[in-house]
Formats: structure tokens, C-alpha cells, sequence
């Protein structure tokens, strides 16, 4: 059942979850889309939970433990 209650974007971060298929699943596109959005804004933060591709493709950004 979906998420029926209000949102609250103030955290300003986005979880992506791709284990496999990141391209198919838009996975690059947010990533360099990030890339752009945090050069205006560093303090929105992405975090990609999934495989070794997912890692690799985030190369760059800056990664927290």
C-alpha cells in the first residue's frame, strides 16, 4: 500500500534503491542530475543503496560512510 500521509521534503536528501538495473531504473539520469543540483546546493544529500555498478556510477560525488 502506498505512502498515504503527508511528506515532509525538509530533510533535503533522496534514497535510491537499485540492487540491479540501475540505468533502467533511472539510477544515471539522478546521478548526473545530482551532480548538477548539488553543485547549487550542497546541502541535499543522495544516497544509493544497491550493487558494486550503483558505487561505481557515483564516482565523484562526495560519499559518506
Amino acid at each position: 500500500m502506498p505512502y498515504v500521509e503527508p511528506k515532509d521534503y525538509s530533510s533535503r536528501s533522496v534514497l535510491f534503491v537499485a540492487k540491479t538495473r540501475l540505468d533502467s531504473k533511472g539510477g544515471l539520469l539522478l546521478i548526473e542530475s545530482f551532480r548538477i543540483l548539488s553543485s547549487r546546493d550542497p546541502s541535499v544529500h543522495l544516497t544509493i543503496a544497491g550493487s558494486e555498478d550503483a558505487v561505481r556510477a557515483n564516482e565523484g560525488l562526495p560519499i559518506s560512510p
